[in-house]
């Protein structure tokens, strides 16, 4: 009875993107590891990137750098060339809201 092989593994440096409401788009540098599997030739695509296919050792890939720019979360695939789908992760995009300003009332502020 033949082991099955190690599953894939993406990771992604960083995992999240910070937006606001002055600056509604990730742009960011997303750094993709692939770990586990075994050597095939293999596709890495990211929405709103340009797909990238390369032969995938467990030992010797390095880490692949996609410059991002979005809006919304991101899909990251790691597939087969046929199209087979291997795993799947996502950048996700946090939305940070500036706090509002308040305003010092009082008479003890009025005396400074």
């Amino acid at each position: 009875m033949a082991l099955a092989a190690e599953p894939y593994r993406i990771q992604l440096l960083p995992q999240t993107c910070v937006i606001s409401e002055k600056n509604p788009v990730c742009q960011i540098d997303l750094t993709v590891q692939v770990d586990g599997g075994e050597a095939a030739q293999v596709c890495l695509h990211i929405d709103s990137a340009a797909s990238q296919c390369f032969w995938y050792e467990p030992t010797k890939t390095p880490a692949l750098v996609f410059a991002v720019q979005s809006e919304q979360d991101l899909t990251v695939r790691l597939t087969r060339t046929d199209g087979e789908l291997l795993q799947q992760t996502m950048l996700q995009l946090m939305r940070f809201q500036d706090a509002k300003k308040r305003h010092k009332r009082g008479y003890v502020w009025s005396i400074l």
